[in-house]
């Protein structure tokens, strides 16, 4: 599982913009396709959504192990995640070693656990199937 991180951001403005002026500018040129709802939802449906799936896909395959391999260094449960998880990870497995046992908690869902905080009070919920981690550096 993948998020859509390299491709169209849905949760900023920017990113709503940014998709926004790419539809604008390369896929409405027609004056059909700007001042009618059927030539917009035409234009949607046929040429730029798939062409943004299609970018998705593309994307996501070069990101897979099965298109390049990892380096050593990198955990096999961490493959195929996003750049930025890997990252993330990676930079806190210093840190991690610090902590025992009783500083994570396995939750009901498989996948997901409650980890302590080193620097404050409370917990980090962390997801490995979605992946995420309510951590102010992933967030």
């Amino acid at each position: 599982f993948h998020r859509l991180e390299h491709d169209i951001l849905l949760t900023t403005n920017n990113g709503i913009e940014a998709q926004t002026k790419v539809l604008k500018e390369f896929y409405l040129k027609s004056s059909h396709a700007r001042k009618f709802l059927t030539g917009l939802i035409s234009v949607l449906a046929q040429k730029f959504l798939p062409e943004r799936k299609n970018n998705y896909q593309k994307e996501d395959m070069r990101l897979s192990s099965l298109y390049r391999k990892y380096s050593s260094e990198v955990p096999e449960y961490l493959h195929n995640k996003p750049p930025t998880f890997i990252k993330h990870v990676m930079t806190r497995m210093c840190a991690a070693a610090d902590f025992t046992l009783n500083d994570i908690k396995a939750l009901p869902s498989p996948g997901t656990f409650s980890v302590r905080s080193e620097g404050k009070q409370g917990d980090y919920h962390v997801d490995y199937g979605a992946p995420l981690c309510t951590c102010t550096d992933f967030v």
